[in-house]
């Protein structure tokens, strides 16, 4: 068995194309990637990844999936206070002294960007990183 090739998706028709193929098609794309550009860094691969997805024809279905900023998933409570932190559709991530954001911000002056801003080795307290973080998300909305 391959994964990729399950024939239906735990969420029914509720996502525009079957979940079970996310992984395959993510390996065959990081593999890609990797196979071209051995040196690629891991923030670099990010942003490709990104911006493969977005290419997609299922575009709207795949940032369908993603939280909105101050309002739901793990950006309800980050990201709040703001108006215009709706624009800001993405995914976050932490480990043990390292914090990242991932996603797409609808630019008022460039369209929808592809972004990933990640932050590792830090002394400072990892929320005082996660404002920054999402200050530099809420800039790139300009």
């Amino acid at each position: 068995f391959e994964p990729g090739f399950n024939s239906h998706s735990i969420y029914g028709g509720a996502v525009p194309f079957p979940v079970d193929l996310i992984p395959y098609r993510l390996t065959r794309f990081a593999y890609r990637e990797f196979t071209w550009d051995p040196n690629l860094e891991w923030k670099d691969f990010k942003r490709r990844l990104l911006a493969h997805f977005f290419a997609s024809p299922n575009r709207e279905g795949w940032i369908s999936l993603l939280p909105v900023g101050g309002e739901d998933g793990t950006l309800e409570h980050r990201l709040c206070c703001m108006r215009e932190a709706r624009g800001i559709r993405a995914k976050t991530g932490s480990l043990s002294r390292a914090v990242a954001l991932s996603g797409y911000a609808d630019s008022k002056t460039h369209g929808r960007l592809a972004f990933s801003i990640m932050v590792n080795n830090f002394s400072a307290q990892a929320a005082e990183v996660r404002a920054w973080i999402d200050k530099i998300a809420i800039a790139l909305l300009e």
